[in-house]
């Protein structure tokens, strides 16, 4: 029963990278799957409410095969049941219920569960005021400790809105090091700003830079402004830090090309 489930969670995987190969695979293996699950075996129903609502799109699939599994006390289909309702797929939408699902997938120790939960009642006005600081921390806390950078960035503004500022930042690094760019981009302006430490333009440099690395462009204008009051060799050592050398380089005919036009 394993090696079926597990052949469809690779094959899924696969395909969610472009893979046709993979495709087709996980449509041979979708028949047993089904059969697995219908049969009552509890790894089968999760993996195919993931790969009903991921794959297919569909959310009633992933609603029927989700509930199957939550009700025995999967924690992955307690948290994507708890997906269904806080985005309203498939079913009305209704955070309570999201969070009651989130909830015990959390305390087993699913860290995007532990997230989401926070996040629910962070943003959500209708939980404003059910969890403590201190529950809510906990939480980013411990999906952050098992490297969800998502929750580092929260955590970091947590902290933020408190004028905790150098906690803040703290946590803001620990996920720009996961290579997140939003965490990056915040990095880079606290240290071209001076919040949470001195104002350190290597250091905001090499986190605008490190953006590029990421995929994200968002921060290629603000090191272009910033460098032009560097010297080549500040602007280097940023580069460096990035994991980019030649983006240095790059970066310097660009700062210097524009002044001697000027």
């Amino acid at each position: 029963m394993g090696s079926v489930v597990e052949a469809a969670v690779e094959a899924f995987r696969a395909a969610q990278r472009g893979s046709r190969e993979a495709r087709a695979r996980l449509e041979e293996l979708r028949g047993p799957l089904v059969a697995l699950a219908d049969e009552g075996d509890v790894e089968a129903q999760n993996a195919l409410g993931g790969i009903a609502l991921e794959h297919d799109g569909d959310a009633e699939t992933a609603l029927r095969y989700w509930t199957l599994a939550a009700q025995r006390r999967h924690p992955a289909a307690q948290r994507g049941l708890g997906h269904l309702y806080a985005a309203g797929k498939g079913v009305e939408r209704d955070v309570e219920k999201a969070a009651e699902l989130f909830r015990p997938a959390a305390l087993a120790g699913d860290h995007f569960a532990m997230f989401n939960l926070a996040l629910l009642h962070l943003r959500e006005e209708r939980l404003a005021g059910c969890m403590s600081r201190d529950e809510l921390v906990a939480l980013l806390e411990g999906a952050a400790d098992q490297g969800l950078a998502e929750a580092a960035t929260e955590l970091g503004n947590l902290l933020a809105k408190e004028d905790r500022d150098e906690e803040a930042l703290r946590w803001y690094l620990r996920a720009a090091h996961g290579g997140y760019p939003p965490a990056m981009f915040v990095a880079a302006c606290w240290y071209r700003d001076g919040y949470g430490t001195e104002p350190d333009p290597v250091q905001a440099v090499r986190w605008f830079l490190a953006m590029l690395g990421a995929g994200s462009g968002d921060g290629v204008h603000e090191a272009i402004r910033l460098a032009g009051s560097m010297t080549d060799e500040e602007i280097r050592r940023a580069a460096a830090l990035a994991g980019d050398p030649n983006s240095g380089d790059a970066l310097i005919s660009t700062v210097r090309g524009r002044t001697s036009g000027d």
